[in-house]
C-alpha cells in the first residue's frame, strides 16, 4: 500500500479509531448524507453504470467502492459521508490515534508533522516506517516526539 498510496513511501498513513469514526457517521446519520461503510467490490470488469437507473446516492457509492480484482488482496472497506462543498468535518479528539511516516519521507514533512501532534491535547502515537534490511517489508519503530 505504501508505494501506491504514499507516494513511494514518501507520504504518511493516519490510523484511526474506528469506533470514533463510526461514531461521527451516526451524528450525519439522519440528514442522508452518509453512505456509510462499505466492503470494496473487486470486478475484473469495468461496471456498466447507468446514472439515469439509480439516484445520486447509489451512483456515488458505486463509483467510489468499485476497483480491479488486481487489488483484491487489500480486502479494503471505505467509509464515505457525502457532505456539501467546502464543509469541514471535525474530527472528536481521540479520533486520530496514530500516524505512521513513510519511510522515505523528508526530513521537512516529520518536522512538520510532528510540529502539528505535539499541539493536540490527546496523544497520538507516531511511528517511522524502515524497510526490512534482509527481506520485503517494513517494520514500525514508535518515536517519542
Amino acid at each position: 500500500m505504501w508505494s501506491h498510496y504514499a507516494n513511494g513511501h514518501q507520504g504518511f498513513c493516519v490510523g484511526f479509531d474506528y469506533s470514533k469514526l463510526l461514531e461521527l457517521f451516526d451524528r450525519y446519520a439522519d440528514d442522508d448524507r452518509l453512505i456509510d461503510d462499505h466492503p470494496i467490490e473487486y470486478c475484473g470488469n469495468y461496471p456498466i453504470l447507468n446514472p439515469y437507473e439509480m439516484d445520486d446516492v447509489t451512483l456515488v457509492q458505486r463509483l467510489l467502492t468499485i476497483k480491479s480484482s488486481d487489488w483484491a488482496y487489500e480486502k479494503e472497506h471505505r467509509l464515505i459521508l457525502v457532505v456539501e462543498t467546502d464543509k469541514e468535518i471535525i474530527l472528536d479528539e481521540g479520533t486520530i490515534v496514530e500516524v505512521i511516516l513513510g519511510c522515505r519521507m523528508s526530513s521537512e514533512h516529520k518536522d512538520e508533522i510532528i510540529a502539528v501532534l505535539r499541539q493536540r491535547p490527546t496523544r497520538v502515537r507516531l511511528f517511522q516506517a524502515k524497510e526490512k534490511r534482509k527481506r520485503f517489508g517494513l517494520d514500525f519503530l514508535e518515536i517519542d516526539y
